[in-house]
């Protein structure tokens, strides 16, 4: 990954600050509780949390690692797949 985009966990500049041992993530892990990187808050920040998974795919997605978000398989598209069935025009049921 030559492109480094800001919110990328691993190599962006704000991303990698909410890792364990970057700025963000090493003072939540010393409050501890909740806010660890296992706790109900901290693990919200991973990126395979509600909030780091967003931006991460984000980055991802500005990078070109990823569908577009939108895509059927991309991070909000995918949300959206579900049991599709044949609901006829009114009228011709």
């Amino acid at each position: 990954m030559s492109d480094k985009i800001p919110l990328d966990a691993d190599h962006g500049s704000v991303g990698k600050q909410f890792q364990p041992d970057g700025k963000v993530g090493s003072t939540a892990q010393q409050v501890g509780g909740p806010f660890d990187k296992e706790g109900a808050v901290g693990k919200q920040f991973t990126k395979d949390g509600a909030i780091g998974g967003t931006g991460q795919a984000a980055a991802e997605q500005i990078q070109g690692d990823k569908k577009p978000l939108f895509d059927k398989d991309g991070a909000i598209g995918k949300q959206f797949k579900g049991k599709q069935e044949h609901i006829p025009p009114l009228g011709q049921d």
